[in-house]
């Protein structure tokens, strides 16, 4: 399947919906349930599935979001790309989403307010991303000197987390350099779910 059916989680309004995309018939109170196609880039497409938790651009922020299902087209022309799957791990059943559509439809509820009922503590909370040099990609001679520190960097310490690469390179772009490389297979990109942060209980 080239593009996925998202469930954004936030709240979104009629106006919102136009924007995004084109009114398919479902009146009025569409909005209460929509999901948004978003295509599938060819290194995720067959790893993608109902249920699943994936980050997604959403105007300028970047949000998580539910897969509601898999399609082979999209009703616009245009579509943007999966950011990552937050968790390879179905948050969601198909009998959870169902139940989730029932309860918004018949109770007249934003579907993302039954969705997030199902939701375990924790589950939206934030998404980390490491990166790892993949082992059958094959370093050019063209790298500039970003690229080239970076991959130094990892043949050094191997996977690292995202969030420190800026930092530890002194880069400014660090995103865009990692990106550069992932679609050039020389680096691999895996998101996973921040550890929970749960206060432990006690009775006075």
């Amino acid at each position: 399947m080239k593009y996925a059916r998202v469930l954004v989680n936030t709240r979104v309004e009629p106006r919102k919906v136009a924007e995004e995309e084109p009114r398919d018939g479902e009146g009025d109170r569409g909005h209460l349930g929509r999901t948004f196609h978003y295509s599938i880039p060819a290194d995720l497409r067959h790893q993608v599935r109902p249920g699943q938790l994936v980050v997604v651009p959403f105007g300028p922020r970047r949000l998580q979001g539910v897969v509601f299902g898999l399609d082979d087209r999209s009703p616009v022309a245009q579509t943007k790309e999966i950011y990552e799957i937050a968790d390879p791990v179905p948050v969601l059943s198909q009998a959870q989403m169902e139940l989730a559509m029932w309860i918004s439809q018949t109770y007249l509820a934003p579907l993302i307010d039954a969705v997030l009922l199902m939701l375990p503590p924790g589950v939206t909370r934030q998404t980390r991303i490491s990166v790892r040099l993949n082992p059958e990609g094959v370093p050019p001679d063209n790298l500039d000197r970003a690229q080239q520190a970076l991959v130094e960097m990892l043949e050094r310490e191997g996977e690292v987390d995202l969030s420190t690469v800026g930092r530890k390179l002194k880069l400014k772009n660090h995103q865009a350099v990692v990106d550069g490389l992932v679609r050039r297979g020389l680096l691999i990109k895996r998101s996973r779910l921040a550890e929970p942060r749960v206060r432990a209980k006690t009775e006075r």
